[in-house]
């Protein structure tokens, strides 16, 4: 097999079983290499797995079928390199070998691993909380991503296939799970062709279980990290020629539950599925993603366009300092943390055909996102009861403010990127090809912000920056291959909201880049 991307992929399947690797290994490398011919997205081109020369690993929708992974954070230890953890119970840190997002608190940072679903860029680590539904394959590419997927890659990329409408089948899917906790999750598909040249595809998915911990402070219990979820999508597909494919899918995420079980260091129950909280933790999310993907081939080349329309609404509540008034001595309680993003992107490509012998792409990447967020947090010391902690209106006067109000804060952020880039790759000599890519971003933040009901202040930022990629690859064999790459990964800086009042630090802050070699080790064949 090929090293590199080949031996991350199969250190996947045999943690899932996926291949025998065990006494008679020559039997089995007609399946191993079956294996490798998935065919993957990479780097906005098709190929398969063995063949691509990234750090690159692919998980199938069979393996997260049978490894019951529906959650982002369960892709710990499936992928190598990877961590998803949440923060708060909204965001989800993303890093990959150990880059990542640092600043999830402040809801206009874009992150350090950028997260795709059939295309479309999510900017907001909080879409993350819509895990997977109805997936064919996911993508993970590891390391500076600074061409095709330069936006917001300095650790890397998760790319998310769903399955697609089929043209000429009738065919549909039941399935039905039921666990422990009053585990529930019901999901059903149906494909739908209509004459020869188009097809529907519908899908739905609940899934509800009760908490796995327990706030014990709070009257009767407070169940947390309970599930109440549903996901809904349609799909149409039109191929009016072998030339011509459009697609056009909808996606609706709706979530309300209790917020994530959080355990203070300093809790002094020793049980880990009990926190002593006083305050309710609560979450809601609302998400929404509509996604056209057309694709021309001209004579010369293949001309793509993704465009897409997300809008994102989410509100929470937990208790900051994760104990009791008894204690902590005191309260610090988040009573209200919501945020809006609506984005717009397109993303226009044009790409050599499979027959050429150079492999080119070429495209210019477009996105305006506009955000908001409203934050309030009460805190107080030395009492010895909590009083009810209203959200005060906008137009709330300073002589109107309780004493016990810890932090306040309201932004809104507008940011616009666009991306031109061009990766080829060139054969050298037989078996020998060079691949060389450059991507100019540019980034505009325009915002408004204030903190501790001050008078709202404007701010704005732009930030440029090239990033691009070198590699060679070398085929030894039909099944080995070494190849050593460099690449410049960027994110983009941005603003903070709400300077003002008893905030002293900067309104803006600069962008991030990583550059990183990316040789991965030669084993033989067979090993």
């Amino acid at each position: 097999m090929k090293c590199g991307a080949a031996v991350a992929a199969l250190s996947v399947a045999l943690v899932h079983g996926g291949v025998a690797f065990a006494d008679d290994v020559a039997g089995d490398e007609d399946d191993i290499r079956n294996m490798n011919q998935i065919t993957v997205y990479g780097e906005k081109r098709e190929t398969t797995l063995q063949d691509a020369p990234i750090a690159l690993s692919a998980i199938t929708g069979d393996i997260l079928e049978q490894a019951g992974i529906t959650d982002p954070s369960q892709l710990n230890g499936y992928v190598p390199g990877l961590m998803i953890t949440k923060s708060g119970g909204s965001e989800r840190i993303v890093t990959i070998r150990g880059v990542g997002q640092q600043t999830p608190e402040n809801f206009a940072t874009i992150p350090g691993v950028s997260f795709h679903v059939d295309g479309a860029f999510l900017p907001n680590s909080i879409a993350l909380n819509m895990g997977f539904f109805d997936v064919d394959r996911i993508e993970v590419l590891r390391g500076p991503q600074g061409t095709v997927f330069g936006q917001s890659s300095t650790g890397g990329s998760i790319n998310v296939i769903t399955n697609q409408p089929t043209l000429g089948e009738s065919k549909g899917t039941f399935k039905a799970t039921l666990g422990d906790y009053n585990y529930v999750q019901g999901f059903a598909s149906y494909n739908v062709p209509i004459g020869e040249t188009a097809a529907i595809r519908g899908s739905i998915q609940q899934t509800s279980h009760d908490g796995y911990a327990t706030a014990t402070s709070i009257d009767g219990g407070y169940e947390l990290d309970d599930a109440d979820n549903e996901h809904y999508r349609l799909a149409a597909l039109w191929e009016p020629t072998d030339k011509l494919s459009t697609t056009l899918s909808y996606t609706l995420y709706n979530d309300k539950h209790n917020g994530g079980a959080l355990k203070n260091i300093e809790d002094p129950n020793p049980d880990i599925r009990e926190v002593t909280q006083d305050f309710p933790a609560k979450f809601k999310l609302r998400s929404e993603l509509a996604t056209l993907n057309v694709s021309y081939e001209l004579p010369f080349a293949t001309l793509k366009s993704v465009t897409s329309y997300q809008d994102m609404s989410h509100d929470q509540s937990f208790d900051a300092d994760r104990l009791d008034l008894a204690t902590y001595g005191g309260y610090d309680h988040v009573a209200t943390w919501a945020t809006e993003a609506e984005t717009f992107m397109e993303e226009l490509t044009i790409s050599s055909l499979p027959e050429s012998g150079i492999d080119w792409i070429a495209g210019v990447f477009y996105s305006n996102t506009d955000s908001a967020q409203y934050v309030v947090e009460y805190r107080e010391l030395g009492v010895t009861s909590i009083p009810g902690l209203p959200v005060l209106p906008r137009d709330t006067t300073p002589a109107e403010i309780p004493s016990n109000l810890a932090y306040e804060n309201i932004s809104t952020v507008n940011r616009e990127s666009v991306a031109p880039f061009f990766q080829a790759t060139i054969p050298l000599m037989e078996n020998l090809s060079a691949t060389v890519g450059a991507r100019y971003n540019d980034d505009k933040y325009d915002g408004e912000g204030a903190s501790y009901y001050s008078t709202p202040t404007a701010s704005s930022f732009a930030t440029q920056t090239w990033t691009g990629k070198v590699g060679l690859d070398y085929d030894i064999s039909e099944d080995s291959m070494v190849y050593a790459s460099w690449s410049r990964g960027y994110k983009p800086g941005g603003l903070n909201g709400g300077t003002s009042g008893a905030l002293v630090v900067s309104s803006s802050y600069v962008e991030e880049t990583t550059s990183a070699p990316d040789v991965p080790p030669f084993s033989p064949p067979g090993l």
